[in-house]
């Protein structure tokens, strides 16, 4: 699970090393100083301008989670949004699935966040965890001798401290005496009687200038645009200096189709994102234009919030709550909706504990004799979970497990398609092909779960990760451990071996002993069937088979306590790898 921390340093070290593999795109020998200038991803974006960033945290609204077991491998840091309409703003950096969903579990309920983050492939589990939408990124751009391209179609005039009357249509005075105070370089498209466009230039660092600020446009088909921005710019390379144009919305296609003409290449992206937890309230899509600009409607989310954390009593069995936790039931409801079912106090408690996207709760009067009970029906309110009181007779129909469990609660879990996962030069993924009990499957995904492992594929169609036997017997696993799906096992185990990912198949006809076996990430570790184990055009596929000793006397193990040795074998040497 993520942890709290105010170890600063540490988080933007690690936030620097995501920016550099994720969002920074270098050209050819790129001076240092351009992975250092990528804005956006980092503590210091939560604050306004010239605030110090650690004085944010002096917010009880701001905080900042990792995850990670013997390195941090995500982070989340939120603080209240200081410019755009949501409750929020977050920075969001990843290295692999496990970690990213346990840092987005602590994001708040029936709080809009405004996230910016490290890659495009956080997005999809973003979308998993949040109700919300992908929004424009941010793109800097920059232009040297070799790339740019000038464009003289139309002059370009750089003006001086007495050329006012060219821009008086655009500016007013106090801007212009703003502009000359700040020591831009202004350069302007004119025909002589009216203003065809307008940017400037200033100072950023010895090495660089940034260009920007292009307006005053009214057609970007008559070139007024390239030419005004292209004689900013060879101003710029002129000094020797290597020209920026950082801070683009993606969406500015206009824009950004103009610097590109005239030579400008991106160096970095950061993504960004715009939802609130699943289960905490209704999403309401901004108009792009005005969210960054800056205007708020806090009513409109007020209301999309209202009557979060209600409880009611269900008295008939046509009630649409009833019908949807009776398709809960059956494999294919549980598809449809994405969500499991988690019975039983402990678990429904260990639920809300650990943040997991809880839709509902239904309870029988059971519940309200016990104080912890009462204490989780409290943390309910508290969370802005909707709950529902019914009979012992009512509750018998949802559920086929007596004695009744006294709560059950239905819990948002996607299960996604394995071409989705992302893996990395670090990973250590397993795979359960065929397994037909879902208690096993359970016991397989706890102890993955508690091995660290990024993420589980699960692989055929017998054991549904969904059913209620195996989430009891998973301990709260399903819902915090990636778990993907996979048509075809072998073709996907096969296209790994090319990135260097061993595939290590554990099989009773292994020669090699576990305990032989070496075990550097990234790995892929596969268990199989309970009785026929791995199928044979999987083993084929894999790159090493190891066996776990046995005394004399048995050949076989629980395919449970099987995993949980080998995972934990690939423990024990990571670990002693880490400490070498």
């Amino acid at each position: 699970m993520a942890t709290e921390t105010r170890d600063y340093a540490a988080v933007d070290r690690f936030i620097q090393s995501v920016k550099l593999r994720e969002c920074f795109t270098p050209p050819p020998a790129a001076p240092e100083w351009m992975g250092d200038n990528i804005p956006y991803l980092g503590l210091r974006v939560l604050t306004g301008p010239c605030v110090p960033f650690e004085s944010v945290f002096t917010s009880p609204e701001a905080k900042i989670f990792i995850s990670g077991w013997t390195d941090i491998e995500a982070v989340l840091a939120f603080a209240p949004e200081p410019e755009f309409d949501a409750d929020l703003r977050a920075v969001v950096a990843a290295t692999n699935e496990r970690a990213l969903r346990d840092v987005l579990l602590t994001f708040p309920r029936d709080r809009v966040g405004f996230f910016y983050v490290g890659g495009v492939w956080p997005l999809t589990t973003m979308a998993e965890v949040l109700d919300g939408q992908v929004m424009p990124a941010r793109e800097g751009y920059y232009a040297s001798h070799d790339t740019f391209i000038p464009d003289r179609t139309h002059p370009v005039r750089q003006l001086t401290d007495a050329d006012y009357e060219l821009v008086r249509e655009q500016w007013s005075e106090s801007v212009w005496q703003e502009v000359l105070d700040l020591g831009y370089n202004v350069f302007v498209c004119h025909d002589g009687s009216y203003l065809q466009g307008l940017c400037f230039h200033w100072a950023i660092g010895p090495e660089r200038h940034m260009v920007h600020g292009l307006q005053a446009i009214a057609s970007f088909s008559t070139h007024h645009a390239e030419s005004v921005f292209s004689a900013a710019t060879e101003s710029v390379l002129r000094q020797g200096k290597v020209a920026l144009c950082d801070c683009n919305l993606s969406n500015a296609t206009d824009y950004l189709q103009v610097i590109e003409n005239v030579g400008y290449r991106r160096y970095y992206r950061v993504d960004s994102f715009l939802g609130i937890k699943h289960g905490s309230g209704q999403f309401i899509a901004p108009a792009l234009d005005p969210f960054y600009r800056g205007q708020t409607n806090p009513a409109a989310r007020r209301a999309a919030q209202a009557g979060l954390g209600e409880g009611r009593t269900i008295a008939k069995g046509k009630d649409p709550i009833v019908s949807q936790y009776r398709d809960l039931m059956h494999a294919a409801g549980r598809r449809a909706y994405a969500q499991c079912v988690a019975e039983g106090l402990t678990l429904v408690q260990r639920a809300i504990d650990d943040g997991l996207l809880i839709e509902s709760i239904i309870y029988t009067p059971d519940l309200l004799r016990a104080p912890e009970g009462l204490a989780l029906l409290q943390r309910a309110r508290q969370a802005g979970i909707h709950h529902y009181r019914a009979s012992d007779a009512l509750m018998g129909t949802l559920t086929s497990t007596r004695p009744l469990p006294a709560a059950i609660a239905a819990v948002r879990v996607q299960l996604r398609d394995v071409a989705e996962l992302h893996a990395n030069h670090v990973s250590a993924l397993l795979v359960a092909e065929n397994l037909q009990n879902p208690d096993n499957l359970g016991m397989v995904l706890r102890t993955a779960d508690a091995a660290g492992m990024d993420s589980v594929v699960v692989a055929g169609t017998q054991a549904d990760p969904l059913h209620k036997n195996c989430v009891r017997a998973a301990r709260g696993a399903v819902g915090r451990i990636p778990i993907f799906g996979c048509s075809d096992l072998p073709a996907w185990l096969a296209d790994l071996r090319p990135y260097g990912v061993r595939v290590v198949g554990t099989t009773a006809h292994a020669s090699r002993s576990l305990f032989d076996a070496l075990m550097p990430l990234p790995v892929t570790i596969v268990v199989g069937n309970e009785q026929r184990g791995i199928s044979q055009g999987v083993l084929e596929v894999c790159t090493e088979h190891v066996h776990i000793p046995m005394a004399p006397g048995q050949d076989s193990l629980n395919v449970g306590v099987a995993t949980g040795v080998v995972l934990y074998e690939l423990v024990r040497w990571r670990m002693g790898k880490r400490t070498a």
